[in-house]
């Protein structure tokens, strides 16, 4: 085989290769939104903080999700002070094992919420925060949904100090 007919053969096989994975891709990543919101902005002393927090598919097509929960590592929350020292909460499990047929479709306009007690899962001393979160979708080795983190919103709440108990 001469080195053109070689070259004429590697150049296809390349072509025909990078259209195969280009099939295989989805189209663009989910159409995810994630909100969060917390009953108040102030809190005093003892009163439960609770995040909620609601992921919407925005998209026309459904999209395949874990339930989100903080003890699989799906759901991340991260509280900030205002001296930006920053508390992550990940959850307390770690990695769950999952396989090629975990999760379901989220369809589109469908929601999936979930609720999370800060004051549970973090140490918080009165004073300022802010707090944001993030969806991730599968990322999981033999799972063929690419990798994606949806940030969510941010917020600010005041815990307040035992003196100061607000008008709540």
């Amino acid at each position: 085989m001469s080195k053109r007919r070689k070259i004429i053969i590697a150049v296809c096989a390349t072509i025909f290769v990078a259209l195969l994975i280009w099939a295989r891709m989805p189209a663009h990543p989910p159409q995810l939104k994630v909100r969060i919101s917390l009953d108040e902005s102030e809190f005093p002393p003892g009163w439960p903080i609770i995040l909620h927090a609601t992921i919407t598919n925005e998209g026309e097509e459904p999209a395949k999700i874990l339930e989100p929960a903080p003890e699989d590592m799906t759901f991340e929350i991260a509280v900030l002070d205002t001296s930006g020292v920053r508390r992550d909460y990940l959850g307390p499990y770690g990695l769950k094992e999952m396989d090629r047929n975990a999760g379901r479709y989220l369809e589109p306009g469908e929601k999936v919420s979930l609720e999370v007690s800060l004051h549970d899962n973090f140490d918080l001393p009165a004073g300022e925060y802010r707090v944001k979160a993030a969806y991730r979708t599968l990322n999981y080795p033999d799972v063929d949904v690419p990798f994606c983190r949806i940030p969510s919103n941010e917020l600010s709440f005041v815990l307040l100090p035992p003196d100061q108990q607000g008008d709540l």
